[in-house]
């Protein structure tokens, strides 16, 4: 009975020891004595029993917090991360988190915030991004943990995650840079300069095929920045902005297949096809050429008969057709040169009659006006219904006006072309009647 009432005393007689050395040590933090703290803590290191005590941690965390921020501390980021892993280490052994609400304890968090935050912004500035990033992530960390356990009276860390996107972005770390742009943007952070958010998630979400993200973010934008035109900007819009032409079209099949009733959709589809086959030397380049004018037709006819009164999608499924006719005409003229060259070099036979040209010529230039005469063939009925509603908006502008002769002109090239080529009398009439009517209105215009 002797021995246990001996061995209690002593028990008590430590913890009221211990107790009494945590104390000085909370004094010394309180007077910001902290080097004499720390002398105390080292002191209680030195007991192992000591080291089972949560508060001795978090009394290690804050004295170290506070040193780090005296510029004359050395080795800075080793005593930083030495206060955080007392910290870690308390914060493991009271689960409850009590002492945090001790103020003399709670500065551990703030400290290492701002340790942080003046290291990484100095690095920002010098737009060292590699090392600024990952420093503003633990600021950011630090600032999420204030916040969540109201340290501090703050709700949301502006100046942080916007640097932190920032720093990510111009590290070309989009993904990072998303994390943070997000936050802004789902707090609906508004004020000058912080329309980058909005613009950046725009664009992130587009590359991600995310749609429904990217006109949540667009309607943030507008609702923040109604003044901003690029708020108003469509998937579209962006999909027309995209410098590879095969990414651009992947992009516009997919829109197509989920909004294949939008007509707006389709001429811009319709037009871009027209733009791609029409290039100089696309015949050449466009490997699947064919296919590629099939589905320009099909979307052309599809607008055209949506939109009667446009008459724009039928001109430009007319206009391609006699662009083929006009490069193969051409083709027909630098054979014929090739003709004309070697007779003239050729040596008549004892009848005098010059030897015919080279047959692959002629049968190549055969071949091509067949081409030719098809093409004109297929452009004309487009042409031709382009018509009246292209001279109905020819009175709107310059720009309609000048749409309406061109189509005149093709007209008129066409049947000059069907009319030379024409091999019935009644055919010859026929075209001739119509090429001259349609030059006798384009003379008219001109005249205007």
């Amino acid at each position: 009975m002797k021995k246990i009432t001996i061995s209690f005393i002593l028990l008590v007689s430590f913890s009221i020891s211990a107790f009494c050395q945590i104390e000085e040590v909370k004094t010394f933090i309180a007077l910001s004595q902290f080097d004499k703290a720390k002398a105390e803590l080292d002191l209680l290191a030195k007991k192992p029993k000591n080291l089972a005590n949560p508060e001795y941690f978090i009394a290690k965390a804050v004295v170290l917090s506070h040193l780090i921020r005296n510029s004359a501390t050395p080795n800075i980021p080793a005593t930083r991360d030495s206060a955080i892993a007392a910290f870690k280490k308390y914060m493991e052994m009271d689960p409850s988190k009590k002492l945090l609400v001790d103020p003399v304890y709670n500065a551990a968090p703030i400290n290492f915030y701002v340790s942080y935050f003046g290291e990484s912004v100095d690095l920002f500035n010098k737009k060292d991004w590699a090392n600024a990033s990952p420093l503003l992530t633990k600021t950011s960390e630090w600032s999420d943990f204030i916040i969540n356990n109201k340290i501090a009276n703050m709700t949301f860390d502006t100046t942080v995650t916007l640097l932190s996107a920032v720093s990510y972005q111009n590290d070309n770390k989009e993904d990072d840079a998303a994390v943070y742009y997000k936050k802004l943007a789902d707090k609906k952070i508004g004020g000058p300069d912080n329309d980058i958010a909005y613009r950046f998630m725009m664009n992130y979400c587009f590359g991600k095929d995310d749609m429904e993200c990217f006109e949540q973010m667009k309607a943030y934008g507008k609702e923040l920045y109604p003044n901003i035109q690029y708020f108003t900007y469509t998937d579209l819009d962006f999909i027309l902005e995209i410098e590879d032409e095969e990414k651009k079209f992947k992009k516009l099949d997919a829109k197509l297949s989920k909004d294949a009733a939008n007509i707006e959709l389709i001429q811009t589809y319709g037009f871009l096809l027209f733009n791609k086959l029409n290039a100089e030397g696309a015949s050449e380049k466009v490997i699947n050429y064919s296919a590629e004018e099939a589905k320009m037709v099909e979307l052309l006819t599809k607008v055209g008969d949506a939109k009667p009164d446009d008459g724009n999608a039928y001109f430009y499924a007319g206009s391609h057709f006699w662009n083929k006719a006009l490069r193969t005409k051409d083709q027909i003229g630098l054979i014929n040169d090739t003709i004309r060259i070697a007779n003239s070099t050729a040596k008549p036979d004892k009848a005098g009659k010059l030897p015919p040209p080279p047959k692959a010529l002629t049968d190549r230039r055969d071949n091509l006006r067949k081409s030719q005469e098809a093409d004109l063939d297929k452009s004309l009925p487009y042409l031709l219904k382009a018509t009246k509603p292209v001279e109905l908006n020819s009175a709107k502008g310059k720009v309609e006006m000048q749409t309406y002769k061109r189509l005149i002109d093709e007209l008129i090239e066409i049947y000059s072309s069907k009319r030379q080529m024409a091999k019935l009398p009644a055919d010859k009439t026929k075209f001739e009647a119509e090429e001259k009517k349609w030059d006798a209105l384009y003379a008219k215009l001109s005249e205007k």
